[in-house]
């Protein structure tokens, strides 16, 4: 609250250095403007006018006089509910009222307001009266705010990581007395979290495994260095014992010096007993092994192959002497290998970093003795120390080569089948193609164009878009097959039909409509577009030779889809207005009517 003190200043400076006789409005604005805090200077009549507001008061909000008129203009501004702000507005005239004839100072308020540009500060307002005047001071708390915020947000999100965390996580002083316990050492252990502080952390460890854990913990505060992996057994409520790893680090206080352990404890004693089961039934495995028909086998920390039961020999045609001294590469094939080396380096990053190592299943293809293959179903499982560090891999291998067999014979029948579908549609296709296109001209046909016209006629009608067909006739094409024959006849055609093809665009059908006769699908095409699509082909067959035949000429007719007629009228009508061209003449172009 030091700036709003300072904006007293106003009225101490007047007290101090002015009779009160002395103290002008023009002072006391003058020694506003001098304040870093933001100001406002009220008149004390019924309409509050805003008679000045200092350069701090308009580089805060962006106000400055001449936006404002008055407390109630201010109010409106800073407060855009209208109920908000006119109950703001009643409650600070009473206060000033309250404060003109009870003589006690107004209080200050808090609030959000909005600036002129449109963003909120929060602010302290401060009302003091002043001889003639009423002034309004502002502290803004805008970054104080955000800060707290900020840090209430952190606050939050640490608290909740630490109470969700499945690990128990505490904080020891120098003396190893609890400061500080998660609230799941509850459900862990049983213990109160509160009835744990300040005591002795060592009361809980068993007595056989507290010089490790002292050293342990002794190493971060001596050497200050984190400490993983530390495992100890730990006593629960009810007075079992459970085995723990912790991971320790240091914390440091402002002088750079530890003044206490955080540590996270996470619950292992499942793995223990595990670990446990497995060491007493290792020579009843090992019996086992040793009739099995796969192959059981086991590999130390640093690769070398420590066991391997005598059915190896079946499947290999290696005896366990010699698949004992064999390396990764006479064993494996580089596929395999590949997938060994990848599934150890995970396996090792594992155990480095204190996490629990998975075990491996796969198929891994194995070299035999007389030159062969086999395939093998590999299922490895990582055998642990009590401190966590590898023992060996035990690993099962089962033959699937029969499996494979089969599955490959599959494969190769799927691919055949696959192949044959394939051919099966072009096949298909080709039939498609041949079914739905001329064969002189390499044009659709008919029957394709007819599939094509319902489709755009129901796109036409839904999207309110126009469509329109071109249908043209080569004039005097029977003269041309009497004169020149028919085969100079189908060459006419193929000349046409290749020019009409590359005037028209990509979306619109060109198909052969029946002997000289061709039809021209024109989607989203109104009359007047179609008719000159028209008179540009009309053009450009009359405007170059034929070889052999000279100009040849066509008549043209074009009519636009009415959304209400069938498509037999459609035709209909284009077909009338293709003879009306004929009848005029030939070389034409003229248009069917609108329905």
């Amino acid at each position: 609250m030091k700036n709003t003190s300072e904006a007293i200043e106003v009225e101490k400076a007047s007290a101090l250095l002015f009779p009160a006789s002395e103290i002008t409005n023009d002072l006391v604005l003058g020694i506003g403007d001098a304040i870093p805090t933001a100001l406002a200077f009220v008149s004390p009549d019924d309409g509050f006018n805003l008679i000045h507001v200092n350069r701090a008061f308009t580089h805060l909000m962006g106000y400055a006089k001449d936006d404002l008129r008055s407390v109630s203009g201010w109010a409106e501004a800073a407060f855009p509910d209208p109920l908000f702000s006119g109950q703001w507005l009643s409650s600070w005239i009473s206060e000033v009222e309250a404060a003109r004839t009870e003589g006690y100072p107004a209080p200050a308020n808090e609030g959000r307001v909005r600036c002129k540009d449109g963003g909120y500060r929060d602010v302290v307002i401060q009302t003091s009266l002043l001889g003639n005047l009423i002034m309004l001071a502002f502290t803004d708390l805008t970054e104080r705010r955000r800060v707290e915020h900020a840090g209430h947000d952190r606050e939050k999100q640490f608290r909740s990581f630490v109470e969700n965390a499945n690990d128990i996580i505490y904080i020891l002083d120098l003396q190893r007395r609890f400061t500080y316990a998660s609230p799941n050492i509850q459900t862990t252990l049983g213990w109160n979290p509160v009835e744990l502080q300040g005591a002795d952390f060592r009361s809980l460890v068993h007595p056989q495994d507290l010089a490790h854990y002292l050293a342990a913990f002794d190493s971060v505060t001596l050497h200050s260095q984190r400490r993983t992996g530390i495992e100890y057994r730990i006593r629960k409520s009810d007075g079992t014992w459970n085995w723990h790893a912790s991971n320790v680090s240091p914390i440091y206080d402002d002088d750079g010096k530890i003044s206490a352990l955080i540590g996270v404890g996470r619950d292992i004693h499942q793995r223990k007993k595990t670990e446990e089961q497995l060491h007493i039934s290792e020579a009843r495995y090992r019996l086992l092994s040793d009739h099995a028909h796969d192959v059981i086998w086991t590999i130390a920390p640093n690769g070398a192959i420590t066991y391997v039961s005598p059915s190896v020999e079946l499947v290999r045609g290696f005896t366990q002497e010699e698949s004992m001294r064999q390396t990764l590469e006479q064993t494996l094939a580089p596929d395999s290998i590949a997938l060994s080396v990848a599934y150890v380096s995970t396996l090792l990053a594992d155990i480095e970093a204190g996490r629990k190592p998975k075990a491996f299943r796969g198929q891994m293809q194995y070299l035999c003795k007389d030159g062969s293959t086999y395939w093998c179903d590999v299922m490895t499982t990582p055998i642990l120390a009590e401190d966590g560090s590898l023992v060996e891999l035990l690993g099962v291998s089962r033959d699937i080569s029969q499996h494979k067999r089969y599955e490959d014979e599959l494969k190769k029948a799927k691919e055949a089948a696959e192949a044959l579908n394939k051919a099966l549609e072009a096949a298909n296709e080709r039939l498609h193609q041949m079914a739905s296109t001329d064969a002189l001209t390499g044009l659709w046909n008919r029957r394709h164009f007819e599939e094509r016209v319902n489709h755009e006629r129901s796109i036409a009608v839904r999207y309110d878009q126009p469509l329109s067909v071109l249908l043209f006739d080569i004039d005097h094409f029977k003269l041309i097959n009497d004169t020149h024959g028919h085969q100079v006849g189908d060459l006419v055609l193929v000349e046409l039909s290749a020019r009409a093809r590359q005037e028209i665009r990509a979306a619109d059908l060109l198909c052969r409509w029946g002997g000289e006769e061709f039809m021209i699908l024109m989607p989203s095409t109104a009359s007047h577009d179609a008719v000159k699509v028209a008179e540009k082909l009309r053009s450009v067959f009359a405007g170059a030779p034929v070889a052999g035949v000279g100009l040849v000429t066509a008549s043209f007719g074009v009519a636009t889809y009415g959304h209400d007629e069938s498509m037999d009228d459609w035709i209909k009508r284009v077909d009338r207005a293709l003879y009306s061209a004929k009848e005029f003449g030939r070389n034409a172009v003229h248009v069917a009517p609108c329905v």
